[in-house]
């Protein structure tokens, strides 16, 4: 797929692993949460949202016209983005990595 794009372009990588194969009806809201927010952002082209792509199992490539209009979606609290972070942030291990996603998911 090729485009010609005038001005910034950022291409997001994002994705779950699933450590815990046997624990799967908890980590199945992290991976159903990521097609209906692209559903939310497709429905608003003023959020910056250019388009997605499935790469694996959870994992998407995901296209935005600015850094700063996909910080102000992770940002915002009226998306479906919200929830579901306080729902990963909830649930994630008390171990180090735990205290990385809590600081840096909290931005």
């Amino acid at each position: 797929m090729t485009a010609k794009i005038d001005g910034d372009l950022v291409v997001f990588i994002i994705g779950a692993r699933i450590n815990r194969w046997w624990k799967i009806f908890m980590n199945l809201r992290f991976v159903m949460a990521m097609p209906r927010m692209i559903a939310e952002l497709e429905k608003r082209p003023e959020s910056g949202f250019l388009g997605a792509q499935p790469l694996g199992l959870g994992v998407f490539v995901q296209y935005w016209r600015s850094l700063d209009q996909l910080f102000a979606y992770a940002k915002s609290r009226d998306s479906l983005h919200y929830p579901a972070q306080q729902c990963c942030v909830r649930f994630s291990l008390p171990d180090r990595s735990s205290k990385y996603r809590r600081s840096h998911l909290s931005v």
